[in-house]
């Protein structure tokens, strides 16, 4: 595992995430906690392993019947902001373009 560490070592917490959904075997490689608290402290996250412990355990359970083994909790901890934030942002995008189209369609509508 030591080349392995060296290998992430220079990805993002991004590209580390899709080089362990790539395969199952990438995935129990990458999927150690010195990995990603290394990513961590080089994105300049440091995390609490008790943080958002409640949704890391829904997480696993999710996994249970799945081909993939889920990932470990250091790389919940620092990816499941950064997907609450993604999600979030697409939403508001979202909802700002409904409202776009609504006053568009309500200025350009004609009076009865």
């Amino acid at each position: 595992y030591d080349a392995v560490e060296c290998l992430v070592h220079f990805l993002s917490v991004k590209d580390a995430l899709a080089l362990a959904c790539t395969s199952r075997s990438w995935r129990i490689a990458v999927n150690q906690e010195m990995i990603w608290r290394q990513l961590g402290r080089k994105e300049g996250e440091e995390n609490q392993l008790n943080y958002l412990r409640k949704e890391y355990t829904e997480y696993v359970e999710k996994y249970k019947d799945s081909s993939f083994d889920p990932i470990c909790e250091e790389a919940f901890v620092l990816i499941y902001p950064l997907y609450l934030e993604r999600t979030w942002n697409e939403y508001m995008k979202m909802q700002h373009n409904e409202l776009n189209c609504l006053n568009t369609t309500s200025s350009t509508a004609l009076p009865l």
